[in-house]
């Protein structure tokens, strides 16, 4: 090996940065004292070799560790160093499926002093804990820590635009589609949904007028509502039946409707019924 000599000829101490060395080298030091009329004594030495310095991981997030609300499938990051300078391996490692850890991923060769991420796919569920670790490795020394966050709890939100559906005044036996727009119900959660639909009869709360919902056809003080996805018009009930299933988070469903009159009514008053969507986590 190539041998390298510092001379240092100043009385006190001096200090060799660093950057000099790698882990594995052996410094020797020699020491010849010289008196002022230049006389030599006897030279005494001694011998060290450079450790290695372990690499650290510092958690970058989700953070704090222990953390909780966090969404869904989030990104694991930390910040990988190593003061030795060199390349580092990064081990990703979760135990979503079992108590045992399972590696999901491998950053082979990251600079020291850099920050390392890792997309966690298989912490899906809401309202969850979950653990992972990382392990760091600069071709000597392995150092490793775990980690544990909670994902954010489950919403099954949905919006439909728009909210209300204005007839104005239609006749009798007569029928109105959504032919000039449509509605959009679009899932607002954080998790696949179910969706069911269901409306009431129309009724009159100051006259206690009322026409009862149909899901057959109309008739006389009974009016029809359907639906249709672009397939085919569906009759919708005053009990629930299913509208989408399988909606994905921040996926949408248009739709129109058609409401069927009465086709003989012993009211004449204004009428209103209500459509109802229900979400269940898929």
């Amino acid at each position: 090996d190539d041998v390298v000599w510092w001379e240092i000829t100043q009385a006190g101490s001096t200090t060799l940065g660093s950057s000099n060395f790698v882990a594995g080298n052996t410094v020797r030091c020699e020491i010849t004292p010289v008196n002022s009329k230049s006389l030599q004594g006897s030279m005494a030495f001694d011998e060290i070799t450079i450790s290695n310095s372990v690499p650290t991981i510092t958690l970058v997030s989700p953070s704090p560790n222990g953390t909780t609300g966090i969404g869904t499938q989030p990104t694991c990051k930390i910040w990988a160093n190593d003061t030795d300078g060199g390349t580092l391996d990064v081990f990703w490692y979760e135990n979503s499926s079992g108590p045992s850890w399972t590696l999901r991923q491998t950053n082979d060769s990251e600079s020291a002093d850099s920050k390392v991420s890792w997309v966690f796919s298989q912490a899906s569920t809401p309202s969850t804990k979950y653990w992972w670790k990382v392990a760091v490795n600069d071709s000597t020394d392995n150092i490793s820590r775990w980690f544990v966050f909670t994902t954010e709890a489950q919403d099954t939100s949905i919006e439909i635009i728009p909210g209300t559906w204005d007839q104005g005044v239609l006749s009798i036996g007569s029928s109105n589609a959504t032919s000039d727009f449509y509605f959009n119900l679009t899932n607002e959660g954080n998790v696949a949904l179910n969706v069911q639909i269901k409306a009431n009869n129309a009724t009159n709360g100051t006259t206690g007028a009322e026409w009862k919902l149909n899901d057959t056809g109309q008739g006389h003080n009974n009016f029809s509502l359907q639906y249709n996805k672009s397939v085919s018009w569906v009759y919708v009930a005053t009990t629930y039946g299913s509208f989408v299933t399988d909606l994905a988070v921040e996926s949408w469903q248009t739709f129109d409707l058609n409401l069927i009159l009465a086709t003989t009514s012993s009211w004449g008053d204004p009428l209103s019924f209500t459509i109802t969507f229900k979400s269940i986590a898929a």
